[in-house]
């Protein structure tokens, strides 16, 4: 579950299990010690299996915006955007009646809409005023202009040149692709041992304004989540008495995840802005982020990306039951091996500040930053563990 339900943007789930695959969350309290790896209460995620006879479900949850009700802060004009598709479907059933059975559920999720915030936009009529009082555009603001970062800007009052007040509405998406499956064949003479495959894929994409630690909302700069997750399990359970029974599973899973900005593509060196240093990888393109101390709306991704990593683990232990009389026996061995291998490139595109939007034209920054050198860190973890019960 950890890595299945690990959050993207804003915390939101990047992969989602099937609905239909749970057959049954058990929480366990007073856990034994088998569970002694954490002290609180254990959830336990039960997948389904199949059986003899042919079973599946289709289904579909939906939101739209002619069925929402209005935001609280939305109660007039127009209404904001939001549609969420959540959908699915599973099948099980028998590959050889009473031996083998298969399972398998998928679930997407397509969800958009739009996040309007008042903003403060350059005017046509600043510019003019700018040009008339004798300023002359920086080549490279120009170019800047050329890209209609914050969208055609409006004409203004040219008696009274200043920003003018908009509301923008930034659009975001969630895409979401999971998919489990699961194998059982039952073994030895009577049909008693057990052996199970499970394999899951989660696929998602995700586009989300302010990211985490702030940012703008002018649209074009937000921050864009690939997310895949990929988990193989397998396990035996084999009968040696009716007092003695053993269980062996193992485990691999791999999460790895970025947040990007939305305008990787664009390499501020074409136009002259030379942010990065020579050999930059091009996960750090990008406008830098560009923030105005006179209230004009910042354009850029956040500051803070790119970042990613990539967590792998391995996972291996053995469960033994042995009943004599009036005692129960149960022990135990489990190992794990973690390792983590993530970048953390904050800074590396640069972030410039302009006292006005004038400044901004004259090309005249106030302050700001940079960050360059290896951000890459791996990191792992061997971990193993007894318990006798």
């Amino acid at each position: 579950l950890p890595a299945i339900n690990e959050g993207g943007v804003f915390g939101t789930p990047a992969t989602i299990l099937p609905v239909d695959a749970l057959a049954d969350v058990p929480v366990l309290s007073n856990e034994e010690a088998e569970y002694g790896r954490n002290s609180g209460a254990v959830v336990n995620l039960v997948t389904k299996s199949g059986t003899n006879n042919f079973h599946g479900s289709a289904y579909e949850f939906f939101r739209n915006t002619a069925l929402n009700a209005r935001n609280y802060f939305n109660s007039s004009g127009q209404q904001d955007a939001f549609h969420n598709n959540q959908f699915g479907g599973s099948l099980g059933g028998p590959i050889i009646k009473d031996r083998t059975f298969f399972f398998a559920s998928y679930e997407g999720q397509r969800e958009s809409g739009g996040i309007p915030a008042p903003s403060s936009i350059p005017t046509q009529a600043q510019i003019s005023s700018y040009l008339a009082g004798g300023g002359s555009i920086n080549p490279i603001s120009q170019s800047i202009l050329n890209r209609n970062p914050w969208g055609p800007l409006p004409a203004g009052d040219p008696a009274n040149p200043g920003p003018a007040s908009e509301v923008l509405t930034t659009p975001f998406t969630n895409t979401i692709d999971s998919l489990i499956a699961k194998i059982d064949q039952h073994l030895g003479a009577h049909g008693g041992d057990l052996l199970t495959g499970r394999y899951y894929y989660g696929n998602s994409h995700q586009s989300f304004p302010l990211a985490i630690v702030g940012g703008g909302v002018v649209p074009g700069f937000n921050t864009t989540t690939p997310t895949r997750v990929q988990i193989v399990s397998l396990s035996y359970t084999h009968i040696f008495s009716p007092k003695l029974l053993t269980e062996f599973r193992g485990g691999w899973n791999r999460f790895a995840e970025q947040f990007l900005a939305q305008d990787i593509n664009f390499n501020p060196a074409s136009i002259g802005l030379e942010t990065l240093p020579p050999g930059t990888s091009p996960r750090d393109y990008g406008l830098p982020l560009i923030q105005f101390n006179d209230g004009t709306a910042s354009i850029g991704a956040n500051i803070s990306v790119p970042r990613g990593r990539v967590d792998t683990n391995w996972q291996f232990f053995n469960n033994t039951s042995y009943t004599s009389g009036k005692h129960s026996w149960k022990y135990g061995f489990e190992f794990r091996r973690t390792s983590v291998n993530g970048f953390f490139d904050a800074g590396y595109r640069g972030g410039l500040n302009f006292d006005s939007f004038e400044g901004f034209l004259e090309g005249t920054p106030s302050g700001g930053r940079s960050a360059e050198g290896s951000s890459q860190r791996v990191t792992y973890q061997n971990s193993y563990a007894l318990y006798v019960q």
